[in-house]
């Protein structure tokens, strides 16, 4: 097998715009880089919209701006095999049946552990009222209900290093090992999801989220990098878990900056121009890796547009040659950073290129 790098998943969306291209970016750069092969995954699977028509446009709009990958994977597409693993998940004891009280709300969107939602009060669907959670989506209250579940435990004697880029997160990864160690994963859905498994009579619907998750060790490497935004690093914790419990291969996971994009910038740039490594450049050099929030400049964009095309390109490969100038000694995950770090810097890298020219 190969070495890989991978977006996770990617849900596509009607208006398809910069933020969305940033893992596909990231991933087409570091495959040039490393000489990796470079994959895009996706999550169309959803059971309040079909995503099919948004994913085409969003890989047509990849393929318009040369934003280059070999392999896409789909949720949808590889669902037999994932259920497949996740009947093997329950045999050896991985994933199991158990009870416990759910909140959930009248649209499904809230469906969650109790316990969970009380040791979390900022909701991304849900939010508090008078002491009650109430669904953002349908507005009505989540009501208490004790059943069956599909769960899998997280146990500390089945933890892997988490290995990420950039380094500092490490400390976020702690917290958020501290938090789910000898606690559980909800595996099972009450809502129709589209995907489910009969065990001891019963049907379980499977979370979307963890059938991605799943789909991700179904991706054949001897070392993956899975590139994705800082804010699903809880996420990303549960696929590196569920690595441990199977294969256990070599994976490192890259967590880039939020980038915060005003219309007012973004209106200043014209990303359908001929050359479309203007957006790769501007993108990868508009990441700032110390920080966990960026805003997007158009600045660096100002100065691509007056070089000519054979600048660009002497400047985007001065980029990757951090790959073969930082020391390859260093542990792989900070080595990826310095790589990025320096690479994103576009004053440096750009005066580099004028003194060659000397």
């Amino acid at each position: 097998m190969e070495n890989i790098v991978c977006t996770m998943p990617l849900k596509p969306k009607s208006e398809n715009g910069l933020s969305i291209k940033i893992g596909p970016i990231l991933t087409d750069f570091i495959g040039d880089g490393l000489g990796y092969k470079k994959a895009l995954s996706i999550n169309v699977l959803n059971t309040y919209k079909d995503k099919i028509k948004e994913l085409d446009n969003c890989l047509n709009e990849l393929h318009n701006d040369k934003i280059m990958y070999e392999f896409l994977y789909s949720d949808k597409e590889l669902l037999d095999s994932i259920l497949q693993k996740l009947s093997e998940l329950i045999f050896n004891g991985i994933i199991v049946e158990s009870e416990d009280v759910l909140l959930r709300c009248d649209c499904g969107k809230v469906e969650t552990l109790k316990r969970a939602i009380n040791s979390n009060s900022k909701g991304k669907v849900y939010e508090f009222r008078d002491g009650d959670i109430y669904c953002k989506h349908c507005n009505s209250k989540c009501i208490e209900s004790k059943e069956k579940i599909l769960k899998m435990d997280i146990l500390k004697d089945r933890l892997t290093r988490f290995k990420i880029t950039p380094v500092y997160l490490s400390n976020v990864v702690a917290d958020v090992e501290r938090e789910m160690t000898n606690s559980y994963v909800l595996v099972s859905k009450k809502r129709e999801t589209g995907c489910e498994i009969a065990y001891n009579n019963t049907k379980y619907n499977i979370d979307i989220d963890f059938i991605w998750q799943l789909m991700l060790q179904m991706i054949p490497a001897d070392r993956k990098i899975l590139i994705a935004g800082n804010r699903q690093i809880s996420k990303m914790f549960i696929t590196n878990y569920l690595n441990g419990v199977m294969e256990n291969r070599e994976t490192y996971f890259i967590a880039h900056p939020f980038v915060y994009l005003t219309d007012d910038e973004i209106n200043k740039c014209n990303f359908n121009i001929e050359d479309k490594l203007i957006q790769k450049i501007v993108a990868l050099c508009n990441l700032k890796w110390r920080n966990n929030n960026c805003s997007f400049t158009s600045s660096i964009y100002k100065c691509l547009v007056n070089m000519t095309c054979y600048q660009r390109i002497e400047l985007y490969n001065e980029m990757l040659n951090y790959f073969s100038v930082i020391d390859s000694s260093l542990p792989f995950e900070k080595f990826l950073e310095m790589v990025l770090i320096k690479s994103s810097n576009f004053q440096l890298n750009n005066k580099l290129v004028l003194q060659r020219k000397q």
